[in-house]
């Protein structure tokens, strides 16, 4: 029978999980905010974007608008009940393309 509740004491797994679901709430939250931001064009050019790269810092309209797809990505690998393929590579090339250099 499987557990309704997991009682765990270390502190270590408690705080990996709380990450996880502050990670997956401002996932949610950064995506509904930069929706809101996007352009007349819906979102079809580049352009679109500009004010989310002065938002959140991209270098310009086509960064942010990769980044757009990158966080489209991963909230849809993570955030469906059917079966999904290469979850990890979709998290780790979004880590990579994300990590400052």
């Amino acid at each position: 029978m499987a557990a309704s509740h997991i009682k765990v004491t270390n502190e270590g797994l408690r705080v990996m999980f709380s990450h996880l679901e502050q990670f997956i709430n401002t996932l949610n939250g950064t995506i509904g905010t930069m929706q809101t931001m996007i352009g007349p064009g819906g979102g079809s050019d580049d352009a679109d974007y500009a004010d989310i790269a002065k938002n959140f810092g991209f270098s310009d309209a086509v960064n942010a608008h990769a980044g757009w797809n990158e966080l489209l990505s991963i909230q849809g690998k993570l955030q469906t009940d059917a079966s999904v393929d290469h979850v990890m590579a979709a998290l780790t090339q979004a880590l990579n393309k994300f990590r400052q250099v």
